[in-house]
């Protein structure tokens, strides 16, 4: 079973180095990845107490700020060290300075992992909902370091449980704890035999609910949705747009929308640009925002949380196709959530 696990590690590595010749998202992955172990041993040589917290990708990270920063605020003479296995995380917190460094995380090998955990010697580990890799717990258990789950979610079809195991439980009994986000996460594992459990909720509530209570000042956005409603339409893809289009072609509604899509390479937002029925401008783009202007098109990540603010109405996109994004981010502003299908 390590052998296949090994094996399925090394094909989507080679699989990301295949697609990056043309997919801008697995370029950054490949890239981000050159020589980060040698990085990470050099700028972590110094031996020093070290909290780690691994996000798969931004909304992980959002759910685990409220606990990191409260760590960083109980500890401060801890180093503080966060990775990221998707670029979609590391390019938009790159610059967070609530850590003192962070990383893509190298890919799962033996060697890895060794290297890694080395070079931190971490005394507290955090995994931030799902994202298990074999040879980094492993190697922080035979470290010694307290490794901990949070905002865990578990589902019977998970290969923790069905098709693979034996190797799930070998992920899962390197946790010293669990924090769970529901019921049904706690059962699934109590039934396993795993005692250290614990039903917390979900932490991107403590987070959505902190970020509602300072209204953002993006004048742009504000200036485009002064004296109109608005409709802000976030972590769309092609299918939500052609759900939102006849509200588009209709004239006589008065609003104005922000389009948040999803994904915001180049190729993407001309798509989406050559789509829409009207009038359109994008945020990044120095030019004034006219009478005509219907939809404003923001063409960079990490604000959509923020842009939920200027909402009379927010639709919540992924529901056309494998599930629906963040509804916690757009219910914590007070607005009427839409989603499909």
């Amino acid at each position: 079973m390590t052998l296949l696990y090994r094996l399925g590690i090394a094909l989507y590595g080679t699989a990301a180095r295949f697609t990056s010749w043309w997919n801008p998202k697995a370029r950054l992955w490949v890239s981000g990845r050159k020589n980060v172990i040698g990085n990470i041993e050099r700028e972590c040589s110094e031996k020093r107490p070290t909290i780690w917290m691994h996000c798969p990708s931004l909304g992980e990270f959002e759910q685990g700020r409220p606990l990191w920063e409260a760590l960083r605020e109980l500890y401060p003479e801890y180093r503080g060290v966060i990775t990221f296995f998707s670029p979609s995380g590391f390019e938009v917190q790159k610059e967070y300075p609530h850590a003192d460094h962070i990383f893509y995380l190298p890919e799962d090998t033996p060697g890895n992992a060794k290297r890694f955990v080395q070079a931190l010697q971490p005394s507290l580990a955090l995994f931030v909902k799902y994202d298990f890799w074999l040879h980094y717990l492993e190697s922080l258990k035979t470290h010694g370091c307290t490794t901990l789950l949070v905002s865990g979610i578990f589902r019977p079809n998970q290969h923790f449980f069905g098709s693979f195991p034996a190797l799930g439980n070998r992920m899962l009994n390197c946790f010293d704890y669990f924090f769970v986000q529901n019921e049904e996460s706690e059962k699934l594992l109590r039934n396993k035999g795993f005692t250290h459990v614990q039903k917390t909720g979900d932490t991107r509530f403590d987070r959505v609910l902190k970020l509602s209570a300072t209204p953002p000042d993006i004048q742009k956005v504000g200036d485009f949705c002064q004296g109109h409603k608005t409709v802000v339409a976030g972590s769309t893809w092609p299918a939500d747009i052609q759900a939102l289009l006849p509200f588009l072609k209709e004239g006589d509604h008065g609003f104005r929308m922000i389009i948040a899509p999803h994904e915001v390479h180049k190729a993407a937002i001309q798509q989406l640009l050559e789509t829409l029925p009207v009038k359109s401008a994008l945020f990044s783009v120095d030019e004034a925002i006219t009478d005509n202007t219907r939809v404003l098109v923001i063409d960079s990540i990490g604000m959509l949380s923020r842009l939920y603010h200027f909402a009379h109405v927010a639709y919540v996109g992924g529901g056309f196709g494998k599930s629906i994004h963040n509804l916690s981010e757009a219910a914590a502003w007070g607005v009427p959530v839409v989603f499909g299908p």
